[in-house]
Order: C-alpha cells, then sequence, then structure tokens
C-alpha cells in the first residue's frame, strides 16, 4: 500500500503549476511560472528532521521565483489523517520562523486539511507574555467544506485530487460505492481534455489514495481504465488515414474484411498489396490519399510504396483515370 504522505508529495511535483493555480488563484498573476519551481525536500528534512518520523502529514517546501524577479518560498503543510494535536499552531509557526531563519526571504505557508476533525482546524498562532506579542497567521484549506459537485465543476486538475482526498473524509466507503466514485471521477478526467502527462498522474492518485478492500474492485477498476484510455487515445495520422480509408472502402462496395486490410504502411509486415491480395487495393489506397491533398512524399511514406509508384498513380488520375476498386472486381 503506497502512503497517502508520498502519494501528495508526488502529485504536488507533477501538477505543481495547477497546484499554485488552485489554491494560490488570487495572487498567481505575480508568479514567473515560466522559471519553474525548486522543490526542496533535502532541506527541509534538515530543518525541520523531526518531522520524518510524522506520516499523518505531508510537507514540502517550494522555492519560485516572482515576476520581478525576487525569490519566495511556498511552505505547504498537508495532515493526511485526522488525529487531535494541540499544538499545530505551534509547529506552523515553528516551520515559518525556522525557514525565515535560513533563508530571510518571503515565505507564504499553507495547510491543508483533509480530516474532518475541525477542533485542529488552525488558521493561526497567537501568544502574549508580559506586553510581547506572537501571532502567525496562515492560509487553510478544508476540504471538509467543500463537495464533489462542486469539485468536479473547477477546470483545474488539481481539483480532481482534491475530490479523490474528499471520497476518503469521511468513514470508507463500501467497494460498490467506491468504485462508482471513481469511476465517475476518471470520467470527469478524460472529460477535462488534460495532457496526457497530467492524466497518467491523476490516475495513479486515484487509484492508490483510496483502496478497494476486495482485490477483485481493483480489477474491475483496472478494466474500466483501460476501456477509457483506449476510448480517448488520441488518433495518430496513420489511423485517422485508415480510418478514412475504411470508410472509403465501404462507400466504394468493399468489404468490410477486405477494407480492413487496407493498412497504412506496413501492418505486422503485410503490404497494403498484399493484403488486399491485388495491384488494384494498392492502387486504390494510393490514388485516395493523394485525391485528399496528401502529397506524394507523404503517401510514398505513409503507405510504404516507392514514390515511382505514387507518381505512376498520380500520372493516371491527372488523365482522368482515378483507380477504383468495387466488389464486383474483387
Amino acid at each position: 500500500m503506497i502512503r497517502k504522505d508520498t502519494l501528495w508529495k508526488a502529485i504536488i511535483e507533477e501538477l505543481i503549476d495547477d497546484f499554485i493555480l488552485f489554491f494560490f488563484a488570487e495572487y498567481a498573476h505575480l508568479i514567473d511560472f515560466e522559471s519553474g519551481f525548486e522543490f526542496l525536500d533535502k532541506e527541509l528534512q534538515q530543518i525541520f528532521p523531526e518531522s520524518e518520523t510524522d506520516r499523518r502529514h505531508a510537507d514540502k517546501l517550494i522555492k519560485a521565483k516572482l515576476k520581478d524577479g525576487s525569490i519566495v518560498y511556498f511552505l505547504i503543510h498537508i495532515e493526511v489523517q485526522g488525529y487531535d494535536d494541540e499544538f499545530f499552531d505551534r509547529r506552523m509557526y515553528e516551520y515559518g520562523y525556522r525557514i525565515d531563519d535560513r533563508y530571510k526571504l518571503p515565505l507564504t505557508a499553507l495547510a491543508i486539511y483533509t480530516h474532518p476533525n475541525k477542533a485542529t482546524h488552525f488558521r493561526s498562532y497567537h501568544r502574549e507574555f508580559l506586553g510581547t506579542i506572537q501571532h502567525y497567521e496562515f492560509p487553510v484549506y478544508v476540504l471538509a467544506d467543500h463537495t464533489l459537485a462542486e469539485l468536479k465543476q473547477i477546470d483545474n486538475p488539481f481539483a480532481i485530487v482534491m475530490a479523490t482526498a474528499l471520497m476518503g473524509l469521511k468513514r470508507k466507503p463500501k467497494d460498490t460505492k467506491l468504485l462508482d466514485l471513481k469511476r465517475e471521477l476518471v470520467k470527469n478526467l478524460y472529460a477535462k481534455g488534460y495532457p496526457k502527462s497530467k492524466i497518467s498522474a491523476l490516475l495513479d492518485f486515484i487509484r492508490y489514495y483510496v483502496n478497494f478492500t476486495n482485490s477483485e474492485f481493483s480489477s474491475k477498476f483496472e478494466e474500466e481504465i483501460d476501456s477509457l484510455i483506449q476510448t480517448n487515445k488520441p488518433m495518430g495520422i496513420q489511423e485517422a488515414i485508415r480510418t478514412e480509408l475504411l470508410k472509403i472502402g465501404k462507400a466504394e462496395g468493399i468489404e468490410v474484411g477486405k477494407a480492413e486490410g487496407i493498412e497504412v504502411g506496413k501492418a505486422e509486415g503485410i503490404e497494403i498489396g498484399e493484403a488486399l491480395g491485388e495491384e488494384k487495393g494498392l492502387k486504390f489506397a494510393i490514388a485516395q490519399l493523394l485525391i485528399k491533398d496528401f502529397s506524394e512524399e507523404q503517401t510514398s511514406e505513409l503507405l510504404s510504396v516507392t514514390l515511382e509508384k505514387v507518381k505512376e498513380v498520380a500520372a493516371e488520375i491527372a488523365a482522368g483515370n482515378i483507380p477504383h476498386l468495387s466488389s464486383e472486381e474483387e
């Protein structure tokens, strides 16, 4: 089982731009996203080594650059399990002053509460003694204050991360319900049209953050993911051409089984002419690409035939003799 703190740390790195836009939208216009972000995990361990023994939270220290060229830091603290920590506000304060003491540069800290225990949802640290006042406030995000319906409406990949965390916020749902929830999240993920790399990272987070009790449901979920991946797989240029040729083949009266032999390039080592069983099939495929404004060079490369052969068909087309294939001719 993958630890939740590990999942949080990984997904923040994978989706750092989206993370900043999700939680710091008000200040995003100040940040130089093109300069990238630096993750200071080792430095944070040195500053606060005692946190390594506590797996109930995930911490990230992130170095960023503003558009004016100045360097700033983001301290992210995520409570991944609900427990009573009456000194959490003090801990946030200590993180802040230790980082400030080391770098002496602006710092913003964010506490993300993924548990429903409002008693430990601190927003500040305050202490007074004999006229001396210490007060430290920090932004917080309380997952329990949001709903799945709300998060699904947000067009930001990190909203799906928060929706996933929300699934296990209270009592873990039964496997049947959990499968429905995960299925809905994955469908929503693909519906958003995010880049492949982000989809891959989010799928892993959905997979492992809340686990099924019965392994059979894990298998069912993986099968559904595989099905969705195939359904949403972008169509490459060769597949697009093959699909177009299939349509043309049907329009010409060619049986589907034979039309499927019109592969683009070589399919498993079988050339197009061989797949159709005759020269006419090859000339037909070349002609259809030329008619659709593919260049002679593109047609030669895509169909793995010589340029001379393509030029021969092009000459026939120019002469008004368009290669034609019908079911009768076969």
